[in-house]
């Protein structure tokens, strides 16, 4: 399904753009636009560099050489950069003495690929994978580009476009070439625009494009994967600029291109942004000094471009390592209620939303997955409806709606579920959540996640969290998965819960986790299932929670009769977490809310006295919340989980409830 889909939106956003459909912007929407330098401690200089964002490990990856008073010698350097750790320096890169150093990291491969030139006619490759650079062999006669080379990811085809010139000084009339590497083998291209090292490139998200701008800048070129496409345009950068830089902002959907030196040793600070059809000059207060073959890129943990050193005449060509951020936050909301029709149309599907103060229009995206930075723009509208008659029948697709005016797009909205049919009957929407329960019996939770073909992945702390995968295992279409120990044999027992029909399914680790041990009467639409040991008799008893408060608990210890709770604990918009906060052999019904991370819980220790934990504490939209005891220590830890990415977040009680962030560690 991903596959196809992602030929298929990339089809239909060229489509959009040749079309003649233009997403415009005027003056106005850069007028929050700005640089701000940002001081920090322990930033990288002497290097030669690029850089670019590790999206599993949430940190800027940066390599360079030392300058040995003009132009890079010496062995590659790596440096990290994260939000939580700062500037730290990074793995060894097996490297000897060379040229100019391209980054491109790779989000389906989750690896840093770094290219670089030898002696000026040796190209090298290499990977960061699990915080090890290691050197791919070349099979092929990849161009040697020792100055000027371009490189960046692909994430529409999954690719990284290299592109160099095969002379040995880039030029304006230089031939160049385009390369594609897809982690086993180099691909050349036909076609590549001449003066194309020594320019600026970027992945133009929106518009499923990479972005190119020569060095002598007179046109600007896009390629789809196959071809490159010049395109004249009523406005140009400044022409015959060296080594300027371009990053993508997808929050504005906009190339940002900075710098560069223009001859005669002039240092143009113009900002300029590319909106698919042409530039534009922004008028901006604040702006760094005129800057040459710097590092830039997009930091999402701030939402904004990241500038690092680069050298220019005021530091007598010394190397800098000044950091700078480009920003623009959006001024226009996200829209509410998207609605995607479920089944209503054989040629169709119909999406509708809340209009948005302010807004002139709006655009639709539509995804395989619930994941937005997945998501290909499908079309434009000016009223707060559109219908997608490019959809495939029986095929569920994820919509989203962003609001536009002068001052750019929104955020993304929150997603719907959307499909055509010839029988209006639902197809099979394959939806994952995160789960954590101690499935092996060490008192450590183990992570784990479920989705709705039935498979299981648990990563087990007895095995050094090694992953186990479970095939069609347990649960369909319309099953949440919960696990905990029903049967008392300190193992969690995985379950899955269908509440229109009121059915629980459990798979007993004392029966060898045989045929489902099934409940039947207990549930309810829209609410949701919780299983813990409520009683303390070391078995886990299943509940149900609504949200206007009350609480369905099924105690072993009455033989398993319901006991109702009314105005217990609950709001809208939270959802319930059943697990042992205060040590006790209990576990304490809970509330969590995503949009701000707050939590409630109801301390059984204490009377059920209700603990109120601040906005902020844990969790953000996107985010699962649970808890289990991770520590061992015999206190939940309060977790939170985005399937979508794998990322997790768990508050350590033993560390004071300090935070412990495992980017990429289990997804979907």
């Amino acid at each position: 399904m991903q596959a196809r889909f992602m030929k298929h939106g990339y089809r239909k956003m060229v489509n959009i753009v040749a079309g003649g459909i233009v997403m415009l912007w005027s003056v106005s929407a850069f007028a929050e636009a700005n640089w701000t330098q940002w001081p920090m401690a322990g930033s990288p200089s002497n290097v030669h560099h690029d850089a670019t964002y590790d999206s599993a490990n949430q940190r800027i990856v940066l390599c360079g050489r030392a300058d040995g008073g003009f132009g890079p010698t010496a062995q590659a350097m790596c440096y990290f950069f994260s939000m939580s750790g700062g500037w730290e320096a990074g793995p060894s890169i097996a490297s000897p003495v060379g040229n100019d150093i391209e980054l491109a990291y790779d989000s389906a491969r989750n690896v840093t690929v770094l290219y670089t030139v030898t002696n000026n006619t040796v190209p090298m490759v290499f990977e960061l994978a699990d915080n090890a650079w290691t050197q791919r062999a070349l099979t092929t006669n990849l161009v040697a580009c020792p100055d000027g080379a371009l490189m960046r990811y692909d994430p529409l085809h999954r690719k990284t476009v290299l592109v160099g010139c095969t002379n040995a000084m880039p030029s304006a009339t230089a031939s160049s070439q385009t390369w594609i590497w897809d982690g086993t083998n180099w691909t050349r291209v036909a076609g590549s625009p001449p003066g194309a090292a020594g320019g600026s490139m970027t992945f133009d998200i929106a518009r499923g494009v990479m972005v190119l701008l020569p060095y002598y800048a007179t046109n600007t070129w896009t390629f789809d994967g196959m071809t490159w496409t010049p395109h004249s345009t009523a406005h140009v950068p400044t022409a015959s600029v060296w080594v300027a830089k371009m990053a993508y902002d997808p929050v504005n959907e906009m190339a940002i291109e900075f710098g560069g030196e223009k001859a005669p040793a002039t240092y143009p600070t113009n900002t300029w942004a590319w909106n698919g059809s042409d530039w534009q000059m922004l008028t901006i207060p604040t702006c760094p000094p005129g800057t040459i073959d710097m590092a830039m890129l997009w930091f999402p943990p701030i939402n904004a471009i990241v500038m690092h050193g680069g050298w220019g005449p005021g530091d007598s060509w010394a190397w800098r390592n000044s950091v700078w951020i480009y920003s623009n936050a959006p001024s226009i909301t996200s829209p509410q209620n998207v609605v995607a029709s479920d089944g209503a149309y054989q040629d169709k599907v119909a999406v509708t939303w809340d209009s948005v103060a302010g807004a002139t229009g709006y655009r639709v995206y539509r995804g395989d997955t619930s994941n937005s930075a997945q998501a290909s723009i499908v079309g434009l509208a000016s009223t707060t409806t559109y219908d997608d008659t490019t959809v495939v029948v029986d095929t569920p697709y994820y919509y989203w709606v962003k609001a536009t005016n002068g001052s750019g797009p929104s955020a993304f909205s929150s997603p719907d579920i959307g499909w055509s049919s010839s029988s209006n009957v639902p197809p099979v929407v394959v939806a994952s959540a995160s789960v954590c329960a101690d499935f092996d019996g060490d008192r450590l939770a183990d992570p784990a996640v479920f989705n709705t073909n039935g498979n299981w992945k648990i990563k087990l702390s007895s095995g050094g969290y090694s992953l186990l995968t479970l095939t069609g295992f347990l649960g369909d279409s319309g099953a949440t998965a919960l696990a905990a120990d029903f049967d008392g044999d300190r193992l969690a027992d995985p379950a899955v819960y269908y509440d229109t029909l009121e059915l629980w399914a459990v798979k007993l680790s004392s029966l060898n986790y045989a045929a489902p041990t099934v409940i039947t009467s207990f549930g309810g639409s829209g609410l949701q299932a919780v299983a813990g040991d409520f009683d303390g008799d070391r078995l886990a008893d299943p509940a149900l929670y609504n949200t206007n408060g009350t609480w369905k608990i099924k105690l072993s210890t009455a033989g398993y009769a319901a006991i109702t709770s009314e105005n217990l604990l609950g709001f809208a918009g939270w959802t319930a977490i059943a697990a042992d906060f205060d040590g006790d052999g209990k576990v304490d019904p809970a509330i969590y809310r995503a949009g701000d991370g707050s939590w409630i819980v109801l301390m059984s220790r204490a009377n059920y006295a209700i603990a109120i934990l601040d906005p902020n504490f844990l969790g953000s939209t996107g985010y699962t919340g649970m808890a289990a005891d991770f520590d061992a220590d015999g206190y939940a830890d309060p977790t939170v989980a985005e399937v979508s990415t794998g990322n997790w977040k768990i508050k350590l009680s033993s560390g004071n409830y300090s935070l412990v962030e495992l980017p990429a560690f289990l997804g979907e």
